[in-house]
């Protein structure tokens, strides 16, 4: 096991736990594991399938390593891949972090894949004027730091160079 889940498990973020089929869950508790399924694909899922149907993909290959480092966000514990070959293991972090930076980079919304922005940042951001990430690299790093709270100079100008 590897944390509560996000849907049902303890700490929810729905205060109102849902299966997949939208109705209420009433027995609360589950938690999210590594599950291989027989078509050889793998993900983090819910134990409490079929009344639960969270789950996140993961990589097919590699083998997958839990981590001592914990999501502050959503309290996981952070993943590796290390691949068959000799490549660099790849830091796949939070699995639900990193699902959503995947969304936003296949949505166009991008600005979530910025290390660092989150959705909240992505709104703040948005209601300064910036949509996208041109919109970013195109900002002066200043004045952007002056309208969107919580944010300083330097923290914006390493989100211009890490879309590079």
């Amino acid at each position: 096991m590897i944390g509560a889940c996000p849907d049902c498990g303890d700490g929810a973020a729905s205060e109102t736990p849902r299966d997949g089929d939208g109705e209420t869950v009433d027995d609360h508790g589950g938690e999210l594991a590594i599950k291989q399924l027989r078509n050889g694909s793998r993900l983090v899922g819910c134990t409490r399938y079929p009344d639960c149907e969270y789950s996140l993909p993961l990589p097919r290959r590699g083998d997958i390593e839990i981590t001592d480092d914990h999501c502050e966000e959503h309290d996981l514990p952070e993943l590796v891949v290390h691949s068959d070959d000799d490549d660099e293991p790849w830091d796949l972090g939070c699995p639900i972090c990193n699902y959503r930076e995947y969304q936003a980079r296949q949505n166009g919304s991008a600005l979530e894949a910025i290390n660092g922005i989150g959705e909240k940042t992505a709104e703040k951001l948005q209601t300064a004027g910036i949509e996208d990430v041109e919109g970013l690299k195109d900002a002066n790093p200043d004045e952007v730091a002056e309208e969107v709270d919580g944010v300083g100079v330097d923290t914006v100008r390493d989100w211009q160079a890490d879309p590079d």
